[in-house]
């Protein structure tokens, strides 16, 4: 059962300065108490939670639940989580989603990273258009989940020197199509069933290819608005470039990346749950799914120093939706991340 009401309080409906003709939803959780006055420092740790597709930020509620019970009493963590455009709470769609010709292709990443970027200043109370090192902006952890682990490396790209951790859980594979690139065509040519895995049947092969298509093509739009089509071109590639963590020096390429730690999902409980969505046997999952994603998720971890990488770890028993599914391992994973976080020198060097 969800504990959100046990931390979290109602809907607050916000407006922000790039888009004022629509409200967001968000859920609030400073480790101070709320003032106009409020800023968030260098010396404060900000966590954001980034939804995948087809979930919303109630996902994360018993995570935060367990994460502020096992904070110290006067920690400097602000927890912010919220729904996108278009998304649970938030009922407003993008601004850009009436003037598209497909209202389900009328944003995209690049939107979606410009969002998050005004909460961060929203919330933290300084000027998101001013220069880093002007702002000296709090330690910034993302947390993500599916498509939000894209949102947060596209982040982490356009804003160094600004993320502080990124911690993703079973993250979108960005650089490829799941209805094509993953299971082999039996209706190819060249399709030689006796060179496959055992338990393999053509025409399982099929449906599940079929399944994918209908479901994942990034050509599928959806009623949040939020369009895949360019996300290949976004991430083309999952091990780079290296990223840039907070705080920067005055030349990027001596700084240290952000910390990063990669959690997939339950390798047996996903084939599962395969089984049990799809009617689809469980061989496909283990034999091309599980392993066309691990090796995904290897590459991430390179995305930063070999010393603030931690992963693949995977989440046994849980699903694509680790945050739900075992907000135990995820609490532990994010305050070992506040823990190294706090450890990083508040000296700002970026010019």
């Amino acid at each position: 059962m969800s504990t959100l009401s046990n931390v979290f309080p109602e809907d607050e409906f916000i407006t922000l300065p790039h888009k004022s003709s629509v409200r967001i939803a968000v859920k609030w959780l400073p480790a101070k108490a709320p003032s106009p006055s409020v800023t968030l420092t260098r010396d404060d740790i900000l966590v954001v939670c980034l939804n995948g597709l087809m979930t919303t930020m109630a996902s994360w509620a018993d995570v935060a639940n367990q994460v502020i019970r096992q904070l110290p009493k006067n920690h400097n963590v602000s927890l912010l989580c919220y729904d996108r455009y278009g998304q649970g709470s938030t009922t407003d769609h993008d601004p850009k989603d009436a003037q598209a010709e497909d209202p389900s292709h009328g944003h995209d990443l690049t939107d979606a990273v410009r969002d998050v970027h005004a909460l961060v200043a929203y919330f933290s109370g300084v000027d998101s258009s001013a220069s880093t090192a002007a702002q000296k902006p709090p330690r910034l952890i993302l947390v993500g989940n599916s498509i939000g682990c894209a949102i947060a490396r596209l982040y982490a790209q356009t804003y160094p020197g600004r993320v502080a951790g990124l911690l993703l859980l079973d993250a979108i594979i960005a650089n490829a199509n799941l209805a094509t690139d993953v299971f082999p065509d039996p209706d190819d040519p060249s399709f030689d069933p006796s060179k496959e895995p055992d338990g393999v049947k053509p025409q399982d092969l099929r449906k599940m290819r079929t399944i994918m298509k209908r479901v994942f093509d990034p050509e599928v739009g959806n009623k949040e608005g939020l369009s895949r089509r360019n996300l290949r071109e976004l991430l083309p590639y999952s091990d780079q470039p290296k990223l840039v963590g907070w705080p920067a020096t005055k030349s990027t390429q001596s700084s240290h990346g952000p910390y990063i730690t990669v959690v997939n999902h339950g390798l047996e409980e996903f084939a599962r749950q395969a089984v049990a969505q799809n009617g689809i046997d469980a061989t496909l999952t283990l034999v091309y799914m599980n392993p066309f994603w691990w090796k995904y998720h290897e590459g991430l971890v390179k995305i930063t120093d070999e010393e603030r990488a931690k992963g693949v770890i995977e989440a046994v028993g849980a699903g694509h939706f680790i945050q739900k599914e075992r907000p135990d391992l995820v609490k532990d994973e994010l305050i070992d991340m506040i823990e190294k976080v706090e450890t990083l020198s508040t000296e700002w060097l970026l010019s």
